[in-house]
């Protein structure tokens, strides 16, 4: 894991970041300057611990981003049980990611593990959104009743697939009886999907890799992290892409 540094901003602008509510259970600014990242969600967890090497690098838009390398690198809460009793079938998760290469296989970018004893047997994930191939396609997956659903973004006709050097605003929302995924504040795939969100055995939360398969990993930087018991709307996905876009230097 290596750092991204930028300056910070002027006082009276305002912050990039949309405003916590009751809703928002578990957020990960990742703007620390080293270990020991921090929810400040309403729910209680332990800081995340770091799996790989801490570099020191430059740019980002409010404080750090931790850069991982694709290789070693990744973030986990270790095996917790924190959401399973609050989040049932509405969810929003969300994340800021900027992709330095893209893997040839899956890369991790945000998942919660659906087991507590690192094997290797589907469903895998309760939720997860990752990179899916170095075409710059990727995935939103979440279990339901001990069954994975997942929607992979495959198209490009409206420019929908991830890109190197460009921060990127993904977004899974499920209201029991639709996944949905954005990009940008856009909604860019759905799947019919019913039931109650599995939290399986209790697995950790991860960032930047998966540690049970070697090669899940993502070579990127990756920012303010949520985990919410509400289904977002398509506005305010769009308010926050444009909220955070236009601190980020990204075309809007």
């Amino acid at each position: 894991i290596g750092m991204h540094k930028v300056a910070t901003f002027s006082k009276g602008l305002p912050s990039r970041y949309m405003a916590q509510d009751s809703n928002t259970l578990l957020w990960w600014k990742l703007n620390e300057s080293g270990s020991g990242w921090v929810n400040s969600g309403s729910l209680s967890l332990p800081n995340l611990y770091n799996s790989g090497t801490v570099q020191s690098k430059t740019g980002f838009f409010e404080g750090w981003a931790p850069t991982f390398d694709g290789s070693a690198a990744y973030l986990s809460s270790g095996n917790t049980n924190v959401g399973s009793t609050n989040i049932t079938a509405n969810l929003t998760i969300s994340c800021w990611v900027y992709m330095i290469s893209l893997s040839t296989t899956f890369g991790t970018l945000f998942s919660k593990e659906y087991r507590n004893n690192d094997t290797s047997t589907d469903p895998f994930i309760t939720f997860r959104i990752n990179q899916d191939n170095s075409a710059g396609e990727y995935n939103f997956q979440i279990a339901t009743s001990g069954t994975l659903a997942n929607l992979q973004i495959a198209s490009n006709t409206y420019g929908d697939l991830l890109v190197l050097n460009q921060w990127t605003h993904l977004v899974l929302t499920y209201d029991g009886d639709r996944l949905r995924g954005y990009k940008n504040g856009t909604m860019v795939g759905s799947l019919v999907v019913t039931g109650t969100i599995d939290f399986g055995t209790n697995g950790p939360y991860l960032v930047g890799g998966n540690h049970v398969v070697a090669n899940q990993k993502s070579n990127c930087l990756i920012n303010d992290i949520r985990v919410e018991n509400v289904v977002r709307s398509e506005v305010y996905l769009r308010d926050a892409y444009l909220r955070g876009a236009g601190f980020n230097g990204v075309g809007v």
